[in-house]
């Protein structure tokens, strides 16, 4: 903890302001929220993500996730994260990004659907991030198959 003089006449006081302090409450929070939003995903039947790729104002790729999936009472869209990708920008590094992302929470058999800017990297039919998921994600196919075929 850091304690700070305010003056030769009070005692040292508490001051929040030290930016390890800040940093360490801001990771805090933020593992609370993931937390949270597990516990949603885990009780969540179906889910999808949204994935989007951006630079950031120091020209750094950023790539933001988001999943979708229904609660008990309604449809939540979760932020989980920015990524940086400033290395990783090939569709296998990106699609291996995003299943470490869904892996992590615990939503890979109950993924239905994905969403990607209009990046060619990102939605390339021949053989960008969203081929590159349907590989490792058989079922969603079938699943699209089945509620196809019962619609």
């Amino acid at each position: 903890m850091h304690l700070e003089q305010c003056s030769s006449t009070q005692n040292s006081v508490f001051s929040g302001l030290s930016s390890d302090i800040q940093n360490d409450l801001i990771k805090s929070i933020a593992q609370v929220i993931r937390d949270e939003i597990k516990s949603e995903i885990n009780f969540a039947k179906f889910v999808s993500v949204i994935a989007e790729e951006t630079p950031d104002i120091s020209h750094r790729e950023q790539m933001s996730v988001i999943f979708r999936y229904l609660t008990k009472t309604e449809i939540e869209k979760r932020f989980v994260g920015f990524f940086d990708v400033t290395l990783e920008r090939g569709a296998d590094q990106l699609s291996q990004s995003i299943l470490e992302i869904i892996d992590q929470f615990n939503c890979k058999e109950k993924l239905v659907g994905q969403s990607y800017d209009g990046a060619a990297v990102m939605s390339g039919a021949q053989g960008g991030v969203q081929t590159k998921l349907n590989y490792n994600v058989q079922w969603l196919s079938l699943f699209l198959a089945m509620l196809t075929y019962l619609t």
